[in-house]
Formats: C-alpha cells, structure tokens, sequence
C-alpha cells in the first residue's frame, strides 16, 4: 500500500512538472517559430531589403546585423512598450543608411542624403570581396566547360 501511494504520487508529480514546463515554455518565446516558418524563411523576410552592396564592406554588414536585430526587438515588443518609438526611429535611420548604399530612392518623400565617399580600407574590402567571387565564378566556369 506504502509503494502505490509512492508510485502515485511520482505519477502525479512528473505530469505537474511537465504540464509547468509546457506552460512556461510556451509563455518564454523559446518554443516553436510561430506560422510554420523556419529561422531560414524569416531571415529571408528580413532581409529582403538590405541591398547587396552594403554586405560588401564590415560597416555595411554590421548595419545589417543591427537592423536584425532592431526588427526582432520589435516583433517581440507590444504596441505600448515605451521603449518602441525609439527602435522604430534607429530602424528607420539604418533604412536610410542602407538606402545610401545602394543609390535608391527614397520611397517615402524623404528627402536623399548625400553619399559619404567610402574610405581606402573600405574599398579595399570591396576589391578583395570581389576578387574573390570573380575567382569563385571562374572555377564554376571552368567546370562547365570541362563537361
């Protein structure tokens, strides 16, 4: 009877610490990505519009990485966070940033900045970066007209 009331009660316990584990899961954002989507497939969404220019040279890809990181802060915020209006504005002033190095134009009536001439190291990174896929593409070349 002492090891029924032993098993019964490990029964009950390990279903209570399931079912809390279950529940603070689903409440930490830890869990699942919401709609079926891998981390791929919303990391594509984002960066949709971060032109291809701008991940040529480290500053170009740290805006980037901070955009991303701006955009989850927001998707995770509520309509009321008092810290919103503030990410809203550093994402709009990366926006621009991106949109300079790409040469587009504004799509919102705000008026165009003009372009900061890129540095020597910056150019420089541009050049080697190219040089590269210019080596990457004549590899894959080669190999198509070896078949």
């Amino acid at each position: 009877m002492n090891l029924k009331r032993f098993s019964l009660a490990g029964v009950i316990m390990t279903g209570c610490l399931l079912t809390a584990f279950a529940w603070a899961q689903d409440r930490s954002g830890f869990g699942p990505v919401p709609s079926g989507r891998g981390s791929a497939g919303l990391d594509a969404d984002l960066d949709a519009d971060i032109p291809r220019a701008a991940l040529l040279t480290d500053k170009g890809m740290q805006l980037a990485a901070r955009l991303r990181m701006l955009r989850d802060s927001e998707s995770r915020m509520g309509s009321k966070h008092p810290s919103l209006p503030d990410v809203q504005r550093q994402i709009a002033e990366i926006r621009v940033q991106l949109r300079d190095w790409a040469n587009e134009p504004a799509k919102e009536g705000v008026l165009p900045r003009k372009r900061e001439p890129l540095s020597n190291e910056e150019l420089q990174q541009i050049v080697i970066r190219l040089a590269e896929e210019v080596d990457v593409l004549k590899q894959k070349v080669g190999r198509l007209e070896s078949r």
